[in-house]
């Protein structure tokens, strides 16, 4: 597989969209287009067409920028493309593409000040260990013989903290490929155009960054294998969830989607809504009895204690209380901890009372980090099954 941002951050959000999008490339109809990708295509066209003229030393004036986007807008509108905010129209967004066109051209016109070396450049970064990555820069320019800049148009509503640039991954990548296949550049740096708020940010990456971003994309790409090898892909509910094409195909959402469709006089009789009912019914029974009981132990101790009591004798049956001397130790990971680890092991007696924590034992073995060879001899004391874990939560409105 050749990986890709897109790719990766597909995997970090959802495992399971990756697992559908790329693995199985389940095709999903009708398939359709937000309004904010459409929006965006449209405008990273003119703004495309605009800098191939001016490659060829050709002027153009706004109007005619304005009538490349709307030409486009309207030749490659269609029905399916989808409009979730409310109160928002289609002309809203192409009002919004139009602001973002005459925006950038008061402020970036004639165009000269730097030459365009590509448009919609394909780059190949090389990670190392066999592992390489593809990307498209919106436009790559040089400013100075060896100095180049990567240009990248957002027309979102939302500008990122200015730590989000430092962390951004995709550009990043770009500087990597922009050196591997440019050996004279000597500065590269990474232009964002937020063209909604006629926003420039500017941001440079040192080597020792780079080098790090290889070596955790390398471990990702691990991640990525490991999962397809076994075919575990987890789903991961997030904010992305009301864009995702297999929504009524997800564990997360397949239910609740189903029953969304039932009338409200057969709602209550479906199966998995009369579960989810009874369970609730019965949490809120067990946390009312949990918190009574609660009570009443503070009680009986409080009287034993008080009265000097061993046993208590009730109308059908007798209570019988003991305390026993109790020693607690520092909690795991806190400083005292770490001192009487050390302590242990002075002693020789820290192997004896060390605890195997399944848990990580367990992770690491799925995930690799435990040598074959000794996964192997361990695999025959392992007895696999499955450990079922539920959790009540509220119900989300717009569940």
């Amino acid at each position: 597989m050749l990986y890709s941002h897109s790719r990766l951050s597909c995997f970090e959000n959802c495992p399971l969209h990756f697992d559908y999008h790329y693995v199985k490339k389940i095709k999903v109809e009708p398939e359709f287009e937000s309004i904010e990708a459409f929006t965006g295509s449209r405008v990273h066209e003119a703004l495309e067409w605009l800098y191939k003229n001016a490659q060829m030393k050709k002027e153009l004036p706004l109007e005619d920028l304005l009538a490349e986007f709307n030409n486009s807008w309207r030749r490659e509108w269609r029905e399916e493309i989808k409009t979730v905010k409310k109160g928002f129209e289609p002309k809203d967004y192409q009002n919004l593409g139009e602001k973002c066109l005459v925006d950038y051209y008061a402020r970036y016109a004639p165009f000269d000040t730097e030459k365009t070396l590509g448009l919609e450049q394909r780059i190949l970064v090389d990670l190392g260990d066999g592992y390489k990555l593809q990307g498209y820069i919106d436009r790559l320019a040089e400013t100075t013989p060896g100095h180049y800049e990567i240009h990248d148009y957002k027309t979102g509503m939302r500008v990122p903290e200015p730590s989000d640039f430092e962390k951004n991954k995709q550009l990043a990548f770009y500087h990597i490929g922009v050196e591997q296949a440019w050996p004279d550049a000597t500065s590269v740096e990474l232009v964002w155009h937020y063209l909604a708020f006629d926003k420039e940010i500017r941001s440079k990456r040192e080597p020792e960054h780079l080098d790090a971003l290889k070596k955790q994309t390398i471990e990702l790409i691990h991640d990525i294998e490991r999962a397809t090898a076994t075919d575990k892909f987890p789903a991961k509910r997030g904010a992305l969830c009301d864009w995702c094409e297999y929504k009524n195909l997800c564990p997360e959402w397949k239910h609740l989607l189903r029953v969304e469709g039932i009338a409200d006089n057969r709602y209550k009789g479906e199966e998995g809504v009369k579960l989810v009912n009874k369970y609730a019914e019965l949490s809120e029974k067990k946390a009312e009895i949990e918190s009574e009981l609660t009570l009443v132990k503070d009680a009986v101790i409080e009287l034993s204690k008080k009265e000097n009591y061993g046993r208590l004798k009730g109308s059908d049956a007798e209570l019988i209380i003991r305390f026993y001397p109790r020693k607690t130790f520092p909690p795991k990971g806190t400083p005292d901890y770490l001192r009487f680890v050390e302590l242990l092991k002075e002693q020789g007696v820290f192997d004896k009372y060390s605890v195997l924590d399944g848990f990580a034992f367990s992770k690491d073995l799925e995930s690799g980090v435990v040598p074959k060879r000794a996964a192997d001899k361990i695999e025959p004391f392992i007895t696999r099954g499955e450990t079922p874990w539920m959790k009540l939560v509220e119900k989300r409105e717009d569940s």
